[in-house]
Order: structure tokens, then sequence, then C-alpha cells
């Protein structure tokens, strides 16, 4: 057993206390833009987005994770509108107090659900994070800033168990890093001369511990298909 990072699997959110907290600096409320919906995993429509409220600007999205994640890339979809009244310039960050940035400064064309990626070579971890909108492409006094989703690429850490799968006579055929409860995947089946492969000795479905999977055979009884029986003039 060992501390390791497996893929993360973003959550879907219906509120903004689903999976930690989300939370902005303002919201349209007459919309009803909360922020959860930059992660409700809708990219279209238009009551799928956080605004923040009118003539706002900056203003800022942020999602206190529950644990840590290793993020190495993200996608902003920009929100919804009719117009080209939308989110100019933004900036992601590792913390709350905005003084980690996570790759540089990003530009929206002027369109709803427009996108920008932020592709790190580095992976950055943390348990927050937080979007500024810096500016708006609406004319002030009527502008809006806000974020139609926040796609994260992450790993998360998790429990790992050694998976090791070996031939009858201790080859190692695969040796796998496997989370916590879940599955490893069993190599290509082996051969063996004068035997056929029946199977696995062990079940590997849901690893919770360090495990040595063997490989096994029966006889192959075809081997004695044609054969001379003494004397008797038979094969």
């Amino acid at each position: 057993m060992s501390q390791g990072w497996a893929p993360w699997t973003q959550p879907v959110l219906a509120t903004n206390t689903d999976y930690g907290t989300v939370s902005a600096s303002s919201v349209n409320e007459t919309a009803g833009s909360q922020p959860y919906k930059a992660s409700d995993g809708v990219m279209t429509g238009t009551s799928t987005s956080w605004e923040g409220a009118k003539a706002v600007v900056p203003a800022w999205w942020k999602w206190v994770l529950p644990h840590r994640i290793r993020i190495s890339e993200i996608t902003l979809y920009n929100k919804y509108s009719g117009s080209t009244n939308v989110t100019k310039d933004v900036q992601v960050f590792a913390d709350a107090d905005m003084t980690i940035p996570i790759g540089e400064l990003q530009t929206f064309e002027a369109s709803a659900f427009s996108t920008v990626t932020i592709t790190l070579d580095t992976p950055v971890e943390t348990d927050t994070v937080c979007i500024y909108c810096s500016s708006s492409y609406g004319v002030a006094g009527n502008n809006y800033v806000g974020l139609g989703e926040v796609v994260i690429t992450a790993e998360y850490p998790a429990v790992m168990h050694t998976v090791t799968f070996v031939d009858w006579d201790g080859t190692t055929l695969s040796t796998q890093q496997v989370v916590d409860g879940e599955s490893a995947v069993a190599p290509i089946e082996p051969t063996r001369e004068g035997f056929a492969f029946v199977g696995w000795d062990g079940d590997f479905s849901a690893v919770i511990a360090d495990m040595t999977i063997t490989a096994t055979y029966a006889i192959d009884s075809t081997v004695f298909d044609y054969w001379e029986m003494p004397g008797s003039g038979h094969t």
C-alpha cells in the first residue's frame, strides 16, 4: 500500500455546497445565476452560467474543494449573453487571496461560451480555485462578467495498491498500481507448452491490499489427439 495520485472525476454540481463550497463576489439574483452553475456540467443555454451583478466589475468566482487536487489543465467557458456583454479578461489562482497564479492572464473572445484553456507543464496542487474576472466587453454601467463552465483536469490523492500478475514459473507478466477499491486489469493471457490457460488464481475486481495473482493451467488434452498405441496399429 502506498499514497499516490489518481485521475480525478470532476463532480457535477446542483447547489453551491454539493462538493466543498462554491461562491462568488456578486450574483445577478434576478437571473438566478448562482455560482454553482459554472460547474453544473452544462456548457450551453440561457440559465447555465454564473453571472455577477450588473456593473460590478471586476468580480471573482471561488471553489473551495473538500480535499487537495493536482491540476494539469483548466478550460474556462465564457458566460451566456444574448449580446457581446460577456467576460473579457480572466486570471486563475490557486488560493483565495489570489496570490498564487495558475497560468497567465487569459482573454476570451467576445462571444457567449467562448473558451480559454490553461495547460500546465508542472501541475499545481491546491484545494482552492479562484477565478478573477477583471473586465467585460459590455458598456460601462451596463456590463457583466461571469463564467459558463469551469472544467478542471486533475488528479486526487489516493491509497494505491500494487497488483502483480505472474506466470506459473514466477515470471512477472504485469505490475500495476491500483486505486483502493478499484479493479486491476488482467494482462494478455499467457501460454505454456502442453497446457491450456484456465484463468487467474485470485479476484482482483476490488483491490484492497497489495496482491500477487498467478496464472493457472490445465493439461492440454489436444496434444494427445494423435498418438499410436503400441501393437494396435491405430493412431
